[in-house]
Order: structure tokens, then sequence, then C-alpha cells
């Protein structure tokens, strides 16, 4: 009888894991998704700022190229340190997630012994 107290106690609890790990990666995939969209935000930003130089041109004849090529590398710099923010971020992301799974990982039941173990204390 306690065993199969003991085993539908493992079962409710693989689901609540379960439940849990599906909650967890939904909230990944909802960051992701949001993360994307800023990246994809600000590409569009950076492309509409390069047109609106480039209409800029077009539309005023006597602007030295010295100044289309200086506007033009300044939002080139931009964009670069943009990216450059973005990997950091992303870096930081990653090794967060991968210390949070290292710890998740050292506090799970790793063998059939410690499941053993556990079953008789519960015994």
């Amino acid at each position: 009888k306690m065993n199969e107290t003991f085993q539908h106690v493992l079962e409710i609890a693989n689901k609540i894991r379960q439940a849990q790990e599906d909650e967890i990666r939904l909230a990944e995939q909802k960051g992701e998704q949001i993360q994307s969209m800023a990246i994809a935000n600000r590409r569009l930003k950076q492309v509409r700022n390069v047109y609106d130089i480039l209409i800029d041109v077009v539309t005023n004849e006597e602007m030295p190229i010295e100044e289309v090529l200086t506007r033009l590398e300044e939002e080139s710099s931009k964009s670069v340190h943009q990216l450059e923010i973005e990997l950091i971020s992303q870096r930081q992301e990653l090794e967060l997630k991968l210390q949070q799974t290292q710890n998740e990982l050292s506090g799970f039941i790793h063998t059939d012994v410690d499941l053993e173990q556990l079953e008789n204390l519960v015994n």
C-alpha cells in the first residue's frame, strides 16, 4: 500500500514537473519572440535612417559626397555598436541559462539507488 502511495506521489510530482517545464519553455519562447521583434524593429529603424540619408542625397544635389559618406559611416557605427550590445546581452542570457540548468541538474535524483534511498525514507 505504501509503495502504491509513493508511486502515486511520484506520478503527481512528475506531472507537476512536466507542467513547470512546459511553462518555462513557453516563457522562453515568448522571450525569444519579443527579443526577435525588438531586433527586427531596430533593423527597420537602421534601414529607415539609411533611406533618409539617401533621400537627402537625391533631393539635395549640392550635398558634398564627404557629408554623405560621413553620415553613412555614423549610421554604420551605430549599427555595429547596437549589434555589440545585443551580442553581449545574448551571451549573458545564455550563460545564465547554462548556470540555471547546471543548478537544476545537480538537484535531481541521478540513479536508481538515489530513488531507492528516497523511497526508503518515505517508507
